[in-house]
């Protein structure tokens, strides 16, 4: 399978929640496969605390930021572990372009996240 575009981080909303996705096409043969991949955490990082103005105002769940070793690193060295990481990968085979598999998928993602 070899990747054949990656359209970037993009936002969608579940009722209030904005989920961000990382977003790829991937070809192999005569199959095209778009995947929609969030990786998302379950407890905030002391950086995303300090910068929210109010404690009370911080998210308790929070999309994981820069995917980059360093930023990865820069975590582990403040002791910031185990974030109870969810992954949710979503990949929509067969159809031609990324507008439509896109459209596909905003039609199921609100049976699939049920915030609370």
């Amino acid at each position: 399978m070899t990747k054949i575009a990656n359209h970037g981080r993009r936002e969608y909303s579940v009722g209030a929640l904005r989920i961000p996705f990382e977003t790829f096409t991937f070809r192999d043969q005569n199959h095209i496969a778009h995947v929609f991949y969030c990786l998302w955490q379950n407890k905030i990082s002391t950086a995303v605390a300090a910068a929210t103005s109010t404690p009370e105002a911080a998210p308790e769940h929070a999309p994981m930021g820069n995917w980059k070793t360093r930023d990865r690193l820069r975590n582990v060295l403040r002791g910031e572990r185990h974030f109870g990481q969810q992954v949710l990968e979503i990949i929509i085979f067969d159809i031609p372009d990324f507008p439509q598999a896109e459209a596909a998928f905003l039609r199921r993602l609100p049976d699939l996240i049920k915030p609370r």
